[in-house]
């Protein structure tokens, strides 16, 4: 139905982002775009016991168009491969295919860069808005550990 942005980022004197404005709600209308209201609280559901069905967590790589490159765990990940040079790939002018690999963060170079990092999408239902659908809010984190 729609995502729920924690607001404007803006960085701090150390160059660490991080949300400014009031929460904003942004749902889907059946046109397809977006409107957006800045409510002051939200009541959510989550849709089942599990936190697992509604609550992902993995260290991802965006390319700078916003497309995933690699979903890891810290032990396996899925990437998108160049199957020419067999290399973790951000251009979108290549023949690429997926494949699981080897996810270690102390060892990659993207996780070391701050290019890949840790990212959480909660999912829940807000039972106070019309419609019936599932919301998201993303939370990441670029501190190394």
């Amino acid at each position: 139905m729609g995502k729920i942005h924690l607001g404007v980022k803006k960085k701090n004197e150390e160059g660490v982002s991080y949300p400014v404005q009031p929460i904003t709600l942004f749902a889907r209308k059946k046109s397809g775009k977006y409107s957006g209201r800045k409510p002051k609280e939200l009541r959510i559901m989550f849709p089942t016991e599990d936190a697992t069905q509604w609550a992902s967590q993995y260290l991802r790589r965006y390319s700078i168009s916003g497309r995933l490159l690699c979903r890891g765990d810290g032990e396996t990940c899925v990437a998108r491969i160049d199957i020419h040079t067999g290399e973790i790939t951000s251009s979108e002018h290549v023949i690429t295919e997926l494949r699981e690999i080897v996810c270690n963060p102390a060892k990659c170079a993207a996780y070391q860069r701050g290019d890949c990092h840790r990212v959480m999408n909660l999912q829940f239902l807000l039972p106070d808005c019309p419609g019936f659908g599932v919301y998201q809010l993303d939370t990441s984190s670029s501190i190394q550990s």
